[in-house]
């Protein structure tokens, strides 16, 4: 074989008949990089790493340990007993170390902690598999590796069986980076998901030599599954993290201050990547992980059985204070949305107020929507046919995309202008209005809005509450 030549999974040559024949001089772990090809066309590269145990009269089989930079591997002396057996068929006596290079690590003999080394085990000093009184014995030894290591470190020794045979062995400790155990969290897409410090240190502190201070976040997930937010209380607060921002296990600001808040509808894992730094400032990466789901079921309502798909974002807007329902415990799904609730449910979400008295002939100034429908019209929500309003009528799947983003651009939002391209994938396009192209585009651009199984938007047709419910859930949480 040459470097170069391509081996295939399926076909010829192919990756299954390749193999490694070691020399007789070859180290105990061979690496041998490779550069991989998916079927997309996409790169990776890896390593292959080869670990050979050839052992036999006279020589045992490599000893290996792992361990993080600048942290101990304890060695144990059952295993220099096992090569032992296994080179002379005896139980072993006493071994005596060759020292590993210092810029991998050093041994020590009764280490306690990193500030409380013990002693260096010295080459020629005999280490015993047991024993009493002041024998030096294996189990007390450690590998303490270079803080600024990371490979495979290796050092040989020459053992010595009870029946007078000698043997030679060789230890690797395979030194990485110390890295803290995933953090994970679930939950359904309807609820923010808060962080705890208490969580971080847990899995940061066994691999670091004192207390977590702080994280510092280096990776946010795609906004498509959600935000990270700081000092989160429901739609409309909070800050979003920001990649470099700082957060403290004890002070401001604090781990415990931030949210993690799912795009309305997004299913799978996000991951939000951090530096944790200890109290004397070293340092590991790790991961959080937040695994959404849809519930299916609602936590508030009873009757959204056959509308599963809808549960998350109906909790997600009770929950905000933005619906309470058609009756306790009811939230009427399938029921048709009107034009008056509508505009009730777009104020509680962007806490629309300032409007009151006369908006349009058909609102009575003392109907519970009155003020709703007031402070629409004076922020160019809503502005009816001139003269009326039409409260007590369905409202059209057009309307309401262009309520929303009406809604959305008195509220600062900066959405850009739809277009017939954004709907051109829809095979009724040509039915939405002149007036609500540019809504209907930018929702659909947005993500809000996808259409039905036929790729149509049905634009004229008339929403559920079940179907404004999702829609508004994830404009809520872009």
């Amino acid at each position: 074989m040459s470097a170069g030549t391509n081996y295939y999974r399926n076909g010829t040559p192919g990756i299954g008949s390749v193999c490694f024949v070691p020399a007789a001089t070859a180290s105990d772990t061979v690496s041998i990089p490779f550069t991989g090809i998916g079927v997309n066309g996409a790169s990776f590269a890896g390593t292959v790493l080869i670990r050979l145990n050839g052992y036999g009269p006279g020589v045992a089989q490599n000893i290996q340990y792992t361990a993080y930079k600048g942290k101990p591997a304890a060695l144990q002396a059952n295993d220099f007993n096992s090569a032992s057996i296994s080179a002379t068929g005896a139980a072993l006596n006493y071994v005596q170390f060759q020292l590993p290079s210092y810029n991998q690590g050093t041994l020590y003999y009764n280490y306690y902690s990193g500030s409380s080394y013990g002693n260096q085990v010295y080459s020629g000093t005999s280490y015993y598999y047991t024993g009493g009184g002041y024998q030096n014995l294996i189990g007390n030894i450690s590998f303490v590796a270079a803080s600024n290591f990371t490979g495979v470190a290796r050092f040989n020794y020459t053992g010595y069986a009870i029946n007078g045979q000698s043997f030679t062995g060789s230890v690797s400790v395979q030194v990485s980076d110390p890295s803290p155990s995933d953090v994970n969290y679930s939950s359904s897409n309807a609820s923010p998901i808060r962080l705890s410090s208490a969580t971080l240190r847990n899995a940061c502190n066994p691999v670091l030599s004192r207390e977590l201070s702080y994280i510092e976040i280096t990776g946010l997930p795609a906004s498509t599954l959600g935000q990270l937010y700081a000092n989160y209380s429901g739609f409309g607060s909070g800050t979003l993290a920001n990649v470099g921002g700082r957060y403290y296990c004890s002070g401001n600001p604090s781990i415990d201050q931030l949210y993690f808040v799912p795009r309305g509808g997004a299913q799978g894992t996000a991951t939000v990547t951090y530096t944790g730094y200890s109290t004397t400032g070293e340092r590991v990466n790790g991961r959080i992980n937040f695994n959404l789901s849809s519930s299916g079921t609602s936590r508030y309502f009873t009757d959204m059985g056959k509308h599963a798909w809808a549960a998350a974002a109906v909790d997600y807007l009770y929950a905000n204070d933005v619906t309470n329902g058609v009756a306790p415990g009811q939230y009427g799904p399938n029921r048709k949305m009107l034009r008056r609730d509508f505009v009730l449910m777009l104020c509680r979400a962007f806490d629309f107020t300032g409007g009151s008295g006369y908006s349009f002939a058909d609102v009575p100034t003392n109907a519970y929507y009155a003020n709703a429908v007031a402070t629409a019209k004076r922020l160019g929500i809503v502005n009816g046919d001139g003269v009326n309003f039409r409260p007590n009528s369905s409202l059209t799947r057009q309307d309401a995309m262009v309520m929303i983003k009406n809604a959305l651009t008195a509220a600062g939002w900066n959405l850009g202008n739809g277009s017939s391209v954004d709907l051109s994938r829809f095979v009724d396009s040509r039915e939405v209005a002149s007036y609500a192209r540019d809504a209907v585009g930018t929702l659909v651009r947005l993500g809000a809005v996808n259409g039905d199984n036929r790729g149509r938007l049905n634009p004229r047709g008339d929403i559920t509450r079940a179907e404004i419910a999702v829609i508004l859930h994830f404009v809520m949480t872009m």
